[in-house]
């Protein structure tokens, strides 16, 4: 109403107070650890929001909490960090597009060859002595998530050349999640953690991996389903029914394996590293292997809400810590 400021939780009014937000053109309306009065601490994450041009109704708004907007429609999951690893030469520390997450490079990894393809920029090299490592954040670590990657395995002498290891091992109860190319056999290896239920890791294996050729890698886990699938090139390889428990301590490895990042090592490039919040469809596997991590998530909404609803004038995605919201006056947040 007119004259009025309300906030809604979960789709339904929670309060309101007489007059509209003391905004003049554009300012800060919802921030979490920048240094304000009583702000929302660090680690705060905030997973999505949009701005209108006018107020939304009650009904508009209990429509958005049962279908919001996002990669998709229907609520899909979004994009929660993204390594592109397009960094230069000689830099020790990998970029994390939301700045949430950035991943410290240890021995042995050279940034500025080839990308996957002309869409994914450049990537990195590991000659399997080190990998890059980013701090354990529940916001990568989601009960439902999508990885994805570009992988490049030139083998190696070992077994278990990780690619991506997000695990915390407490035999016979462990946590998380990786990616192999478990050589001898030679074949990209999805493994995970069910926490305390019985049988620790639980193994599913595809295809044959290519040797020093480029592959499209990602794997989904649907908490609810309790579903995990493999995919390889953008097409799905194997899937199985298991339960997964989410690494709840370690550190986030690309390029080296084990819960520190300290064996397993990948012998290869890699290139365009991404977590969600969800398990991706495979429609949207596809893009991302096609056209690239940052112009899927970059889009928007795939279906933006439309007439009746006022204007969408943004629209943002995951940040942790440090955030905060601008929107014009007249608005719905």
């Amino acid at each position: 109403a007119a004259g009025e400021t309300r906030i809604y939780v979960n789709g339904a009014l929670a309060g309101s107070t007489p007059g509209n937000p003391a905004i003049s053109g554009i300012g800060v309306i919802m921030s979490a650890g920048d240094g304000t009065t009583d702000p929302m601490g660090d680690g705060s994450v905030m997973h999505g929001w949009a701005t209108y041009d006018a107020a939304l109704t009650d009904a508009d708004i209990a429509t958005l909490a049962e279908t919001p907007f996002g990669n998709g429609s229907g609520g899909a999951p979004t994009l929660v960090a993204h390594w592109p690893l397009d960094d230069a030469p000689g830099a020790a520390e990998a970029t994390e597009t939301s700045g949430a997450h950035p991943g410290t490079v240890g021995a042995g990894v050279t940034f500025g060859k080839p990308g996957a393809t002309a869409a994914t920029g450049t990537s990195a090299e590991f000659d399997g002595s080190g990998g890059i490592q980013a701090e354990w954040s529940a916001a990568i670590n989601p009960e439902s998530f999508t990885l994805t990657l570009w992988a490049k395995s030139e083998g190696g002498a070992g077994a278990w050349n990780s690619a991506v290891t997000s695990r915390h091992d407490l035999n016979p109860d462990s946590q998380g999640y990786l990616i192999y190319d478990n050589e001898p056999s030679g074949a990209w290896t999805f493994w995970s953690g069910n926490g305390t239920d019985a049988g620790n890791w639980q193994v599913l294996d595809g295809p044959t991996v290519m040797l020093g050729e480029w592959q499209h890698l990602a794997i989904t886990y649907d908490n609810a389903a309790e579903v995990k699938k493999l995919y390889v090139d953008g097409v799905l390889a194997v899937e199985s029914n298991d339960t997964l428990t989410p690494n709840d301590t370690t550190p986030f490895n690309i390029g080296a394996g084990q819960d520190f990042g300290d064996g397993f090592f990948f012998i290869g490039e890699i290139d365009d590293v991404s977590v969600w919040n969800g398990a991706l469809d495979d429609q949207t596997i596809s893009r991302i292997m096609s056209e690239g991590v940052a112009a899927v998530a970059g889009g928007g909404p795939v279906d933006p809400p439309t007439d009746p609803f006022p204007d969408l004038l943004a629209v943002g995605f995951s940040a942790e810590g440090n955030f905060s919201l601008t929107v014009p006056a007249g608005f719905t947040a």
